[in-house]
């Protein structure tokens, strides 16, 4: 199969992880693999790709809105089997480019990947949504969360039958490289390490753990990976807070396995979320996880008791002691942690979605 990805850019975040991840076992399954990202100025991670075998094609304009990137997306519609579709407003502007094909139009398929956006605080925004999500072959959520939230905002039955969910998976394979030690992220063997891995944007909740600190115990230090534009926020919290010498800042890295390594406990601190690909990270690398409660996270944690109540620096605070002050207890979480990470693969992932491949080539 000839397969294109379209979407806003490559930097980091969990779609581009997962692109990545999903474009590597399809490589490997003798599938052909292009990313089209509109954002020229948003590319990062365009060498990665194209290191593994991923072509990777770049847009003319540096704003994803500029309707301009309709008549790009339809110049490469027509050279690929499948075409498949990532964020808003790629979803979109994809549809009206495939219009514009007539008679030669494909069939196209887009991940909804969160559980919610910007666009559903209106409800007249929801006229446009149903337009455009109608004319997909296929629709597929990451999470059950993901694909109920969707279908609850769409109001409309029949967009049951066009919506399914395939979990988000990653490799079941520990990518170390073993260059990290704790004294890089100023800790010490006696100190107690969370590591929280997450872009620093709207969507994600920094600012909660690093208000939690101070409720705990001296020795316990946070590694935060990620930046993005609330990181100067967080950064002059901790500092206002005097925190500077228990919270490190590690910004984007690609040596995430290696800092799970040296740490104690994953958290993932959300507003909202789609999946929350880092607690199968966490649960991977054989850490006990800790998330806030909220759609999209709790069913792939699976177990109430490792969710704390949204914004709850106590409840936080009081889960994390809970687990330090208790070995016993700890060892039960990270082994139910371990088992759990196995029902997110990256190849039952992959089938999944080739199911839909196939039954849109059938189709075609």
């Amino acid at each position: 199969m000839n397969i294109l990805h379209i979407t806003n850019g490559l930097s980091e975040g969990g779609v581009e992880t997962l692109l990545y991840s999903f474009s590597k076992v399809l490589l490997e399954r003798g599938h052909s693999v292009s990313i089209l990202v509109i954002s020229q100025n948003n590319v990062n991670l365009k060498r990665k790709f194209e290191d593994l075998g991923v072509k990777v094609l770049v847009g003319n304009f540096c704003n994803p809105y500029d309707v301009r990137n309709i008549f790009l997306i339809r110049r490469y519609l027509p050279f690929y089997d499948i075409i498949h579709i990532h964020l808003f407003p790629v979803q979109l502007y994809a549809v009206l480019a495939n219009i514009s094909l007539g008679k030669h139009k494909k069939q196209l398929i887009t991940t909804e990947h969160n559980t919610w956006n910007n666009r559903r605080k209106y409800k007249y925004t929801r006229y446009l949504d149903k337009w455009f999500y109608r004319r997909y072959y296929s629709i597929i959520g990451i999470s059950s969360d993901a694909s109920y939230e969707l279908i609850r905002w769409l109001g409309e039955e029949r967009f049951k039958d066009k919506i399914a969910t395939v979990n988000n998976g990653i490799e079941q394979q520990v990518r170390s490289k073993k260059t990290v030690s704790i004294s890089d992220f100023n800790c010490s063997v006696n100190d107690f390490i969370l590591v929280m891995v997450a872009r620093f944007d709207a969507q994600k909740d920094q600012e909660t753990l690093i208000r939690t600190l101070p409720l705990l115990p001296e020795n316990v230090h946070v590694i935060f990976v990620g930046s993005g534009e609330t990181l100067e926020y967080n950064r002059n919290l901790a500092s206002i807070l005097k925190l500077d010498k228990r919270v490190f800042f590690a910004g984007f890295r690609d040596d995430v396995f290696d800092i799970l390594s040296i740490a104690h406990l994953g958290v993932l601190c959300s507003n909202w979320e789609g999946f929350g690909l880092s607690i199968v990270e966490y649960m991977l690398a054989g850490l006990p996880v800790l998330a806030s409660n909220v759609v999209g996270l709790k069913s792939v944690v699976g177990w109430d008791e490792l969710l704390y109540a949204p914004k709850d620096c106590q409840n936080l605070a009081d889960k994390i002691l809970k687990l330090m002050q208790s070995e016993v207890y700890y060892n039960e979480v990270k082994s139910f942690c371990i088992d759990r990470c196995g029902h997110f693969t990256i190849e039952q992932m992959a089938d999944e979605y080739l199911k839909v491949y196939n039954k849109i080539l059938k189709n075609s």
